[in-house]
């Protein structure tokens, strides 16, 4: 509902580099020709990069929310990730648990989750989010400094 809320944030020293809950894959072309083909072909292709992108060390494949998590922190070399939870798709709450528990556990990066809702902009208090942000810039920069030194 509000970017400049994100911007407002550069001033902790936080930076957004991706947004996944909308998140589409790169570009798969296809023949339109045949409609329903085509459909099958981008489903296809799509569930095929996901599995690339979504395995971990050891053959792991991770569900995509967390396998995207994985990729971009790697990719982007993200020092800390902060998790949209949206209140109006609860279900997502089970994949961003666990995407913020891989992410801690096998990364080592830490992780937040930030509450809102697309549909009702009432559910999100900019003044108590920009609060618990700011504790979580001060948690990522001191595992990053851990991080460096060991």
């Amino acid at each position: 509902h509000n970017l400049a809320f994100y911007n407002s944030l550069d001033s902790l020293g936080a930076t957004f580099v991706e947004e996944t809950n909308y998140y589409r894959d790169d570009f798969i072309k296809v023949d339109l020709d045949d409609p329903l083909e085509a459909i099958a072909q981008r489903n296809y292709a799509e569930a095929a990069l996901h599995n690339t992108r979504c395995r971990g060390k050891g053959g792991v494949t991770y569900p995509r929310l967390a396998g995207m998590a994985f990729h971009l922190t790697e990719q982007y070399k993200i020092d800390g990730v902060v998790l949209h939870l949206n209140a109006s798709c609860r279900p997502q709450l089970i994949g961003l648990n666990y995407a913020k528990a891989m992410l801690m556990d096998r990364l080592n990066v830490p992780a937040m989750m930030m509450e809102s809702d697309i549909c009702d902009p009432r559910l999100f208090s900019e003044a108590q989010t920009k609060e618990a942000v700011n504790a979580f810039v001060e948690t990522v920069a001191r595992a990053k400094e851990v991080r460096d030194k060991g």
